[in-house]
């Protein structure tokens, strides 16, 4: 205990000096309710640190050996810590930094947008068959469509999610392009008469010919109208979907492999339970660490 509670002002101090420099130096989300929450956060992390090097300590045979049992049992919390590469919550579960990097990813919301986003609800087959205009249509309780899938994901208060501003372009801020109207049918030539000599159906038949081939050369022009409109239609979709699809890609990417990133802050019950979890789960590892700790020296003293 003469080194624990010691251990436990050291973590309260660097933990504030943690919390305090980055709220300083970088525009960090939330006040002082998200302030609060990162320092207890860290706190937890820093003594369960500090533990663990007491631990190594009460694990190594001799001096000389803590310091090699200090990096093996460390190495472990870098690289299981969720941060690197994608890790099965079974594997990860036993490390500190695992919890503690769940806990800073949902204060700091990062993917509060995504979790409320009921269109990341749905299953793959039916968020592929959504079009660009399906994600601006309303859905549930979300009158402006996809918060955070198709062109709303590329508007920061929309969806203010990491990595995405660099898809964004400047015909996202333009209404979507309308898909031009079909061309109407061509016009029908006249059919020339049986009896030729009859004057007065020939005549009718020429006074039909030259409105024909006058509304065949209005019909050209529409054709070519309509090429000019579909052709700046499926330019600016293309460049949309060459904005949009990627930026789903990288939300896909993690929210498939880090899901843990994902709660909606709006929802403060799933919320504070959730940063709850993790505040006891560091807790239940500092005792652990303690009890075996206890263990050790007790096992130390009776050699």
């Amino acid at each position: 205990m003469s080194k624990i509670w010691v251990a436990a002002l050291l973590a309260f101090y660097q933990a504030a000096a943690y919390t305090i420099v980055h709220y300083l130096a970088f525009d960090m989300p939330g006040g002082a309710l998200e302030f609060a929450q990162i320092y207890i956060t860290m706190t937890l992390a820093t003594l369960a640190g500090m533990m663990l090097g007491l631990f190594a300590s009460a694990l190594a045979p001799n001096a000389s050996s803590a310091p090699l049992m200090v990096i093996i049992l460390m190495l472990p919390q870098i690289v299981l810590g969720g941060a690197l590469i994608p890790v099965p919550e079974f594997i990860s579960a036993p490390t500190s930094t695992r919890w503690a990097f769940e806990a800073l990813m949902s204060i700091t919301g990062p993917g509060s947008d995504v979790a409320a986003d009921l269109c990341w609800k749905l299953d793959p087959a039916a968020q592929n068959a959504l079009t660009l205009e399906d994600k601006l249509k309303p859905i549930g309780d979300q009158p402006q469509g996809c918060r955070c899938m198709g062109v709303n994901m590329l508007h920061e208060e929309s969806c203010n999610h990491p990595g995405l501003g660099r898809f964004r372009i400047p015909a996202i801020d333009e209404p979507l392009p309308v898909e031009p109207a079909p061309l109407p049918p061509e016009p029908e030539q006249p059919v020339q008469p049986e009896n030729q000599s009859d004057n007065i159906a020939m005549a009718e038949f020429f006074a039909k010919l030259q409105e024909y081939e006058i509304k065949v050369e209005a019909y050209k022009l529409q054709v070519e109208q309509y090429q000019r409109d579909r052709v700046a239609y499926e330019t600016q979709r293309a460049e949309l979907q060459v904005a949009v699809a990627p930026a789903e890609g990288v939300v896909r990417n993690f929210y498939t492999n880090f899901p843990f990133m994902y709660v909606n802050k709006e929802d403060t019950a799933t919320y504070y339970a959730k940063i709850g979890k993790t505040w006891v789960i560091q807790g239940v590892i500092c005792l652990i660490l303690f009890v075996a700790i206890l263990y050790l020296q007790k096992r130390k003293d009776v050699v």
